[in-house]
């Protein structure tokens, strides 16, 4: 089972538009690649920061996923606005594998 998380952190007074524009592009995501987002706030820490993750079966699942995503404008206009609100250089991507 692998895990996929992106983090990363909205510029400052944007946090909301950052959340609202975020979970437009994982609706967009959940469509066009038949797999389940989640998007959480972060509570403590970084202010401002967001995770959003996947679980999926396996790496070559993960590969196929970002294929469809990349074939699919309305995410890829979505996912402009979420950069549009991102701190520059803040996101940050991890893949976990279960054990």
């Amino acid at each position: 089972m692998i895990t996929y998380v992106r983090t990363s952190t909205a510029q400052p007074g944007k946090a909301f538009e950052y959340m609202a524009a975020q979970q437009e592009s994982i609706g967009h995501a959940t469509r066009a690649s038949g797999v389940k987002w989640t998007l959480a706030m972060g509570v403590g820490g970084v202010v401002g920061q967001f995770s959003f993750w996947a679980t999926l079966e396996s790496l070559a699942d993960v590969e196929t996923m970002y294929g469809k995503l990349m074939a699919d404008a309305d995410w890829r206009a979505a996912t402009a606005k979420v950069q549009s609100l991102t701190i520059p250089g803040s996101s940050h991507d991890q893949i976990w594998r279960q054990v």
